[in-house]
């Protein structure tokens, strides 16, 4: 991802985004862009979205956001794919997982740090 200029982005050299117009930006386009990140479109349309509510700055804020996406998005799906839930809590692993599909990274995030964490273990004693 590359910055050009104060409103445009290249994106793998294949795709240029203006900044001002997100909004407006086809479902092709957004198809492309998620398959540049390798990331469901929900994910790039819930950035765009962000977007609507507050206008970028500028290219570089945007190429920010959607790295910070991308990544967050990564590594939630990766934790989320080698999470083994205990018997009967099944439906959480699958919640998260749809939510990052679907684009919804916070809650996912969320989702995430309530897991129950083991309990450190106990019982140890120091031989020397």
């Amino acid at each position: 991802m590359t910055v050009v200029n104060e409103t445009t982005l290249e994106i793998g050299g294949k795709q240029t985004i203006d900044v001002s117009r997100l909004d407006q930006l086809a479902t092709q386009e957004k198809e492309t862009l998620a398959g540049q990140f390798a990331v469901p479109v929900g994910v790039v349309d819930n950035v765009l979205k962000s977007f609507a509510k507050q206008a970028p700055t500028d290219a570089s804020e945007v190429a920010g956001k959607l790295r910070v996406t991308v990544i967050d998005y990564k590594y939630l799906l990766e934790k989320w794919n080698q999470y083994l839930p205990p018997t009967g809590k099944e439906e959480v692993k699958n919640a998260a997982l749809l939510a990052l599909r679907g684009g919804d990274i916070g809650k996912a995030w969320k989702m995430y740090i309530a897991l129950p964490r083991p309990e450190p273990p106990a019982g140890f004693r120091i031989a020397g």
